[in-house]
């Protein structure tokens, strides 16, 4: 992940009629979860972690991403491994 590399978005081809359907699919499901209005602010929120970490955490321009974590209400947590594209199970 850079900061703000654009030329990787134009590298790129973009996305077919499949992966659009599934990311209105997952806007969609947001909405139904979160309210039209609050699934905006989560979306929001986690672009401005990745924003914070970039300026605070990361010396260089570019950091790669070895997992993410995500915690609700201290309750239940999601991992991700990005190099493997799967959940982490603990």
């Amino acid at each position: 992940m850079t900061k703000y590399d654009e030329t990787q978005l134009k590298k790129h081809p973009k996305r077919n009629r499949e992966q659009n359907k599934v990311m209105k699919q997952m806007i969609h499901q947001l909405d139904l979860m979160f309210g039209e209005n609050n699934s905006g602010m989560f979306l929001a929120m986690i672009l401005d972690g990745l924003n914070r970490m970039m300026k605070k955490e990361t010396p260089s321009e570019y950091i790669n991403l070895r997992t993410i974590e995500i915690r609700f209400n201290e309750i239940y947590s999601v991992k991700l491994d990005c190099e493997t594209g799967k959940y982490i199970d603990e």
